[in-house]
């Protein structure tokens, strides 16, 4: 779980904002998940756009970033996020504003202190296996304060771009919080609605197993899923007898990653 994504000195006047902090590794422990979500603290950033690529990409990464000079302050130390083997990667960025790019320059002419761009985080997010999906609500001002852009993909169209490229989804909201809960709802069932399945055999059945099908199930959906039907055809080599069994794993994958591994044991009478 990350802090939430804002500007660091010179890039805002309030010090308590930062881009990229590890609150709690990922954990399945959900009362202290709770708790850390209760004591968070948003600010606003002071400034605009903000710093949600270098967020996205260390939150992925856990790389951190050596800041020297006036942005000193501005380092990232490094982390271990916990991102692990049969999990779904889900990473929900919740904004109202467009990102900063590193070719930015603060509100005094002091570059923007951070390397990462919409490449660097999608590279990150694919290597890792990380869906991003995003959460906003916001408006995009001009200088008198007039509202000009309501919609995210005008306010920061790489938010569309980065959704796509990781199969994520962009929801935006209003000033109503409930509706964060209906999207993180939806975001979920929206998960584990696209699997695969597939029936692996387990050691050597070289010359045993003729067939199986369909050899993957695709667009299955675990919210509503509790069956699944293969056909295996066995055949015995010349001169050898079948076994009396077979032992198989129903293999189960969330955009390609390994979520859940079932053992499968059939008798052959």
């Amino acid at each position: 779980m990350w802090g939430v994504p804002q500007e660091v000195i010179p890039f805002l006047k309030l010090t308590q904002n930062i881009v990229h902090y590890l609150e709690l590794p990922l954990t399945s422990n959900f009362t202290v998940f709770a708790e850390k979500v209760d004591n968070l603290t948003i600010y606003s950033g002071s400034d605009y756009p903000e710093s949600q690529l270098e967020a996205m990409y260390q939150a992925i990464t856990g790389e951190g970033v050596t800041c020297n000079g006036t942005c000193e302050n501005a380092t990232i130390n490094a982390t271990i996020p916990g991102w692990g083997d049969g999990r779904i990667h889900l990473l929900v960025v919740s904004t109202d504003a467009a990102f900063h790019r590193p070719a930015d320059t603060g509100y005094d002419g002091t570059p923007y202190p951070y390397p990462a761009n919409v490449t660097d985080v999608l590279e990150a997010a694919n290597e890792t296996g990380v869906s991003i999906s995003f959460l906003f609500a916001g408006y995009d001002y001009d200088w008198d304060g007039n509202v000009t852009v309501n919609d995210i993909y005008q306010t920061e169209p790489a938010t569309g771009e980065i959704a796509n490229a990781t199969h994520g989804i962009v929801y935006t909201m209003s000033s109503n919080s409930s509706e964060i809960v209906e999207a993180l709802e939806s975001l979920a069932n929206a998960t584990v609605g696209d699997a695969t399945v597939e029936l692996v055999p387990v050691g050597d059945t070289y010359g045993i197993i003729a067939s199986i099908s369909p050899s993957v199930l695709t667009g299955i959906d675990l919210t509503s899923t509790d069956k699944v039907n293969f056909t295996v055809t066995f055949t015995a080599p010349a001169g050898t007898s079948l076994p009396s069994s077979i032992d198989f794993y129903l293999v189960v994958k969330i955009e390609g990653s390994e979520i859940y591994r079932i053992p499968v044991h059939v008798v052959i009478s």
